[in-house]
Parts: C-alpha cells; structure tokens; sequence
C-alpha cells in the first residue's frame, strides 16, 4: 500500500506554495463538504481517487494559497510534466543474452 500523506503539516505561507498547475492530495476519502465547495469553485482538470484522494488543477498563487489552509488538504504539489525515460525491454534483451533457447 502506498502512503504519501505526512504525519504532520507545517501551515503554508505564500512563498511555499505551489501554483499554476498542481496536484492537490487530500487527507481522506471523506472531504467535509466546505473543502468540497472551495474545490467545485476552482477549475479542476482531473480528480484522484485510486492511489490518493486529490485533484489536478490550475490555481493562483491566492487559490493555492487559501486551499492549502483546509483542513481537509494534506498538500499541494506542483505538476511538473514527465516524460517516459528510455525503458528496457523485458525478458533476453534486457539482460543481453543472444536468446532465450539457445546457448551462445
């Protein structure tokens, strides 16, 4: 199982956090309807709820700012865009062998 809640918040202040496009990870998967209203507010591009209760928006530095504040935010993270890293193949390519049903 994977946790990526931390046992306890500092209070955010401007400088420290994120805006523009970021991940907002909630607590749990019950979200006090006030925090619900604050977010339905706000324009969310993707929600979360298999790994982590949260959502993908794009917020001000005043939004993030005041979300981060709810009670119900465990933090908000910047969404830095990631690209596949060059992969290895499975299986006899990866390890170099010339096959799997031949002996060199």
């Amino acid at each position: 199982v994977l946790s990526i809640m931390p046992v306890s918040l500092p209070r955010a202040s401007a400088q420290s956090v994120p805006s523009g496009p970021v991940i907002v990870v909630l607590k749990g998967r019950e979200v006090p309807s006030s925090t619900m209203a604050q977010i339905s507010a706000l324009p969310v591009r993707l929600s979360f709820t298999n790994v982590f209760t949260g959502f993908a928006m794009d917020l001000t530095p005043a939004q993030a700012l005041a979300l981060s504040k709810a009670d119900a935010v465990a933090g908000i993270y910047a969404d830095f865009p990631i690209a596949e890293a060059d992969t290895l193949a499975n299986g006899v390519k990866r390890i170099g062998a010339p096959s799997a049903t031949q002996n060199p």
